[in-house]
């Protein structure tokens, strides 16, 4: 798969699923980690590599498409929690091998400090001889003063071989993720498959704790091991980097949206199967006679501004994400438990919770909105936003004369006698072509909605600011008919810090913003996941994404791909309607402080709501199976054990510190043990009848085996 764009959960199934079925094929486990063509690797990987079996780490990206120098073939590549992971680049031979070239190749390798240097061979299509009988013809030959002693090999001997060759003073260590492609390459191909792919992880999320939890409530819903498993597959197969990036062939592309739909139809009828259950044992009781029953997929409770799903069927023709757009409502709720329910009245508009919530209503005019949080003014001639007040902070969230949500255009071209046939940006143009501009307001929230067109293409976009959220909705629906063309949004705080930090696969990484120093510097962008942030002298500006995975900060600005056009002949472009959100979100202190990881993760996880008759429960009108008392240590995933009962927790440290968190539970008394990423049992955790202990490492991902009594 891909190891960068990915959520955290994603990169582990990627290992178990794999490893298990290693284990199952060949009676054993895997070593050797193999990458042939990931782009970039994230710099969360080594950890979850070692947690998963594997002890070294083979990628077969080649060095020539980088801005980075890696001078080295072999190095220990640290992670950001400071596990080490042995990583290798080995030479790759052509795909036919020419017997009288290959000796003076082999001959010219650079053995390095091992004295021994790995090559693999493409063998050629099955069936056919040629290249792997000139090899062996290579191989056979006699060493000699000028030409290396040459051999077969098993991958895990020949990069044990090189490993131990090592002198412990000649490491070299490697502290940051992995680049191997140059930087201003289109980070993705196929944007709408990207959009589907975060949409289905979420979707997962939600499912697999709401099957989690309803299996544990009684022995009459069981968890759906075998739904998961296959959607599980389904979505990772299409993390393949050849789907990501550049396959396009419309079979290949049709056959990856027919997979995100088969895993969608699991999803949800996993997600309704446990939601009914847990719906079931609530106490709805009230002055209505029916009550919204809200379910928490995350692990820490959620007050005020939350979104939910609220049923609307996509019509013939609307993609699955344009639909889902379309069934997100923004309202003031009460404090829903961490991986928890509450039952609340149904408001009078028929959502759930009363609109007021003790703030100011929402305001709008001609050009500006406004609520207790934010006040904001659009620009009537392109549409971008030319001024944000933070009234909670007192501060303007941008600078003098800056913009947000400032879309660009970039045209994709193909750069000559280029060997990769890769595309690089050429020219940026703005999307100022502003054709409406109108406002709305309700009890729960002002609304400015703007239409703007770029050729062929209409951008429409709701600016949403909720009565009771610190953050700037702004959601999208694309009727994109561009051909080599690529949409970027950017914004410009008032903060200019040196560097910015943005999500990576359950961690974070800070790069640097400098031109002279960025490993990205193009609109392009380099990997992350929900989240970035640039903060600076105790104030800083955030930007949230439900898809969107490509970031730069670069000299000040923070931009976000957002779509994508093929440029490979056989490509098919993203044409057509799509629809992604994206949020700012001013705030004082540091995104840690600020809790930016948390409220990305409520902006792109939202809650599961449903409306049910008036009956008694056992579960009350609330609660909660898992909740932790540090808002560092995150529980961000929940799911039953491939085998056996347990549940399997994934717990994050976020503050780059080591912390201990207490973990309490719905479960009258519970056994838990540390476990690595297979779900192999390792120490016990002290207990204390319905909670656990555990300690973490800075940017430590824990696995933990949690049993329950009923």
């Amino acid at each position: 798969s891909d190891l960068s764009l990915p959520h955290g959960e994603s990169l582990i199934r990627q290992a178990l699923y794999g490893q298990r079925f290693f284990e199952r094929m060949f009676g054993r486990r895997a070593t050797i980690a193999w990458s042939p063509g990931a782009r970039s690797a994230a710099w969360t990987l080594p950890q979850i590599l070692l947690g998963s079996g594997f002890d070294g780490f083979v990628t077969g990206a080649v060095p020539w498409n980088t801005a980075v120098d890696y001078p080295y073939n072999e190095f220990y590549w640290e992670g950001n929690d400071g596990s080490r992971i042995f990583t290798y680049r080995p030479f790759l031979f052509p795909a036919e091998p020419d017997t009288t070239i290959v000796p003076r190749q082999l001959e010219s390798l650079d053995a390095g400090p091992a004295g021994r240097a790995v090559a693999l061979a493409d063998v050629g299509d099955p069936g056919s001889p040629g290249p792997l009988g000139a090899l062996r013809s290579v191989v056979g030959a006699a060493p000699s003063e000028t030409s290396p002693a040459i051999r077969f090999s098993r991958p895990e001997v020949a990069i044990h071989a090189v490993r131990r060759g090592i002198p412990e003073d000649d490491v070299t260590v490697w502290r940051e993720d992995i680049y191997l492609e140059r930087p201003d390459d289109p980070l993705v191909t196929q944007s709408g498959l990207e959009i589907r792919g975060r949409d289905a992880e979420v979707g997962l999320q939600t499912a697999e704790a709401l099957a989690s939890i309803a299996s544990g409530l009684s022995g009459e819903t069981p968890y759906p091991q075998e739904r998961l498993g296959r959607a599980w597959r389904w979505v990772l197969f299409n993390q393949s980097h050849d789907i990501l990036f550049g396959a396009g062939i419309p079979e290949v592309v049709a056959d990856a949206h027919a997979r995100y739909d088969s895993a969608m139809a699991a999803i949800d009828s996993v997600v309704q199967d446990g939601f009914s259950a847990i719906r079931s044992q609530m106490d709805t009781r009230g002055e209505t006679g029916a009550a919204y029953v809200l379910f928490n997929p995350l692990g820490h409770s959620r007050v005020g501004p939350a979104l939910i799903e609220i049923g609307n069927p996509a019509s013939e023709g609307e993609t699955e994400s344009f639909a889902r757009s379309h069934s997100l409502a923004l309202v003031t709720v009460p404090e829903v438990p961490a991986l928890g329910a509450l039952a609340i009245p149904i408001g009078m508009d028929g959502l759930p919770g009363t609109p007021t919530s003790g703030l100011a209503p929402p305001a709008a005019g001609d050009t500006w909105m406004e609520n207790a949080f934010l006040r904001v003014e659009i620009d009537p001639r392109s549409g971008a936003i030319s001024r944000i007040l933070d009234k909670a902070n007192g501060r303007q969230a941008l600078r003098p004369g800056g913009r947000a949500n400032v879309l660009w255009v970039h045209e994709l071209r193909r750069a000559q006698q280029d060997s990769s046939g890769a595309a690089r940006q050429g020219t940026r143009l703005e999307v100022s072509r502003l054709l409406s501009l109108s406002s709305a307001v309700t009890a729960r929230a002002a609304t400015m909605t703007i239409l703007r067109q770029w050729g062929s293409s209409t951008i429409r976009q709701e600016y949403v600011l909720g009565r009771s959220a610190p953050f700037l909705d702004i959601r999208s629906e694309v009727e994109w008919r561009e051909e080599h063309r690529q949409l970027s949004v950017a914004f410009e705080p008032v903060v200019m810090p040196d560097s910015a930090t943005w999500e990576i696969p359950y961690g974070t990484i800070v790069r640097s913003g400098l031109l002279e120093a960025a490993m990205g510097g193009s609109d392009a962008g380099l990997p992350g996941q929900r989240w970035a942030d640039v903060s600076d002298d105790g104030y800083g500006f955030s930007v949230f994404t439900d898809s969107g995975h490509g970031w730069e900060y670069l000299e000040g600005t923070l931009r976000l791909s957002l779509l994508q056009s093929p440029t490979a002949p056989a490509s098919l472009p993203e044409h057509g309607r799509q629809a992604f959100r994206y949020a700012i979100y001013p705030h004082a202190g540091d995104w840690l402080e600020a809790g930016t990881h948390r409220l990305a993760a409520e902006y792109s996880v939202p809650l599961v709501a449903g409306i049910e008759p008036s009956h008694r429960g056992r579960l009350g009108s609330r609660f909660s199976f898992l909740s932790t008392n540090n808002p560092n240590a995150g529980v961000e995933w929940v799911k039953r054990a491939e085998d056996g009962d347990a549940f399997v927790l994934r717990i994050v440290e976020w503050g780059g510190e080591s912390t201990e968190a207490e973990v309490a539970t719905g479960c009258p008394r519970v056994e838990a043990r540390r476990a690595n990423h297979l779900e192999a049992p390792g120490d016990r955790l002290p207990t204390d009848g319905a909670s656990f202990r555990i300690r973490l490492r800075p940017h430590e991902i824990a696995t933990v085996l949690l049993e329950c009594q009923a």
